[in-house]
């Protein structure tokens, strides 16, 4: 008696999917067609007046004042300015940045709940971390005696997108 075989029908694969590589997965995504790519996108700002172009929305320290477009420090080491930021989230990924204009001597920091970003002659200062703790405020400080002008202040979340390309 002969066996008959039947056109189009393959035998069970022998490997699970999970013994699937993911090098061999996005292979076969690009086979047929299917091909992402993760993009960084930064969500909306979360500090208030971080161009400082009105004069609310920081608790200022003596000696920084908010004046023609910039927070003006002529500060001794220590003090700070500070915001609360009710929008972030313990556990995320934010983007801080700070550009010092006109440093005429002085060094400082801005911290993010234990993220910390330094800061010293003019330029702009940039620092991608995870939020972590109950504190969700921005600092900005100076740890020398300082004269400089603050610009730009940013706090943004980041997320991952999937685009196809």
């Amino acid at each position: 008696m002969s066996k008959q075989i039947q056109p189009n029908i393959r035998p069970p694969l022998k490997s699970s999917i999970r013994s699937i590589s993911v090098n061999k997965l996005i292979g076969i995504f690009a086979a047929v067609g299917y091909n992402t790519k993760m993009v960084k996108y930064y969500g909306p700002e979360l500090v208030t007046n971080g161009d400082f172009s009105a004069g609310g929305g920081w608790a200022l320290g003596v000696g920084w004042v908010i004046g023609g477009g910039v927070l003006n420090v002529n500060a001794l080491a220590g003090t700070f300015s500070q915001q609360p930021l009710p929008g972030i989230i313990d556990g995320r990924r934010y983007r801080v940045s700070i550009k010092i204009l006109n440093n005429l001597g002085g060094n400082g920091r801005v911290f993010v709940a234990g993220e910390i970003l330094d800061f010293g002659p003019d330029g702009n200062y940039n620092l991608e971390g995870v939020h972590v703790g109950a504190d969700s405020s921005v600092y900005v400080q100076v740890y020398i005696d300082s004269n400089l002008q603050i610009d730009d202040v940013s706090v943004r979340e980041i997320t991952y997108i999937e685009k196809d390309e």
